[in-house]
């Protein structure tokens, strides 16, 4: 009964974490309340197991259907919302996407169709912004400005030190080396 009071709980904090920020992508880490973000990320782990056909997964259709109900959001990855929204469009029912959440989407301006080259280009431009105020390609990988270009910058490095070993699927081409090396990038 403690169990079920508890996940029962965790379920009405949800739902009041939904109609006080609008969504329910609470993060595991979720300072206002560390045991929702816990909990909250123990249900997206048990869902992933129940739809990859685990038995034991630690979550009910019942479960599933509750906090699809309040359109909880099964993963935070934006490339998963995109996957899910292609076979929503489809016509292919995966109980990830809803209508209501591709309106909201919709209603924000989400890109639907961004591809792995608009990304790269979007860091690549934004690179460039970089090296025209502060002179460098030496972004920080913790820059706190833009943590996703300190990221990406070494990414660029790392994927380089693979190409030179002949790793040809490790993300970069000599097109995009020689973009980099045109502004100056240190490798």
């Amino acid at each position: 009964m403690l169990v079920l009071c508890g996940v029962l709980f965790s379920f009405v904090s949800c739902l009041g974490d939904a109609n006080e920020f609008g969504d329910t992508l609470v993060p595991k880490t979720f300072t206002k309340n560390p045991a929702l973000g816990h909990w909250v990320s123990n249900q997206r782990h048990s869902f992933k197991k129940s739809q990859n056909g685990i038995k034991s997964c630690g979550i009910s259709k019942d479960q599933i259907r509750l906090l699809n109900n309040i359109g909880f959001q099964w993963s935070l990855r934006i490339t998963d919302s995109r996957k899910y929204y292609q076979k929503f469009r489809d016509g292919e029912s995966s109980g990830r996407m809803t209508t209501k959440e591709t309106q909201l989407l919709n209603n924000t301006g989400f890109e639907w169709g961004l591809r792995k080259t608009d990304y790269w280009d979007s860091r690549y431009e934004e690179l460039v912004s970089y090296a025209k105020e502060f002179g460098d390609t030496r972004v920080p990988r913790k820059y706190t400005k833009n943590l996703a270009l300190g990221n990406w910058v070494n990414n660029q490095r790392n994927n380089f030190k693979k190409f030179q070993k002949g790793i040809t699927s490790c993300g970069i081409s000599t097109d995009k080396i020689q973009q980099l090396s045109n502004i100056g990038f240190e490798w």
